[in-house]
């Protein structure tokens, strides 16, 4: 399955699950589904994009160019079984039990944490590890308390996101 049809598989999912209904032309739709296919790459569901750190946290711009050029021709070559074939390795039980209810602040932050912590897990583990991303994230995000900060991480590794 080809990327933009993974993306367009994924947004049903979110639209039947969440009942997010994406618009591109609304700015808070456009950062929750770069953040919704960040987690989701955590979860099984790597939808092939590269994300780099800016000023929202994890974002795509691959990723921002296919969601602005779906169309009713996508859709028509996704079939239910492909559909479904794109979720298989993905846990959405736990992705959904992740994201269900967050606001766009809350995932900002997930996912900049997941962001850091992935760059630093090559050279930190346990506590150090996470005092590094905490700290990290703190700093960048000075809307953020460095309690807050360590709360998102600590639900994050609660809830298996955060594995070695």
């Amino acid at each position: 399955m080809e990327r933009k049809e993974k993306l367009f598989s994924f947004l049903k999912f979110l639209e039947k699950k969440l009942g997010f209904d994406f618009n591109k032309d609304s700015f808070d739709d456009r950062l929750r589904l770069q953040k919704y296919v960040y987690i989701a790459r955590f979860l099984g569901l790597d939808h092939g994009y590269r994300f780099s750190g800016y000023l929202r946290g994890p974002y795509s711009p691959d990723l921002a160019k296919d969601y602005y050029t779906l169309s009713e021709s996508d859709e028509l070559k996704v079939s239910k079984e492909d559909y479904l074939h794109s979720l298989e390795n993905f846990n959405a039980e736990k992705f959904l039990d992740i994201v269900s209810e967050k606001s766009s602040r809350w995932l900002e932050l997930a996912t900049t944490v997941l962001y850091f912590w992935e760059i630093y897990r090559s050279v930190h583990s346990g506590e150090e590890l996470a005092n590094r991303v905490i700290d990290k994230v703190s700093q960048i995000k000075s809307r953020a308390s460095r309690d807050e900060v360590s709360e998102i991480f600590a639900e994050l590794e609660r809830k298996g996101v955060l594995l070695s």
